[in-house]
């Protein structure tokens, strides 16, 4: 089930299940991913 989290204007869609993947970021309602062509369709959320 993916998870929302937000700070302040700042808002990522992840899902645990695939190993936190970021499937949306977006900044001010703006989606901040660019749309790929192939089944890659996010980022994966780094801890420091």
């Amino acid at each position: 089930m993916p998870a929302r989290l937000r700070a302040g204007e700042l808002e990522a869609v992840v899902v645990p299940e695939d190993g936190m993947l970021v499937a949306a970021l977006r900044h001010r309602g703006e989606n901040c991913l660019a749309e790929r062509p192939d089944p890659w369709t996010g980022s994966p959320l780094l801890h420091p």
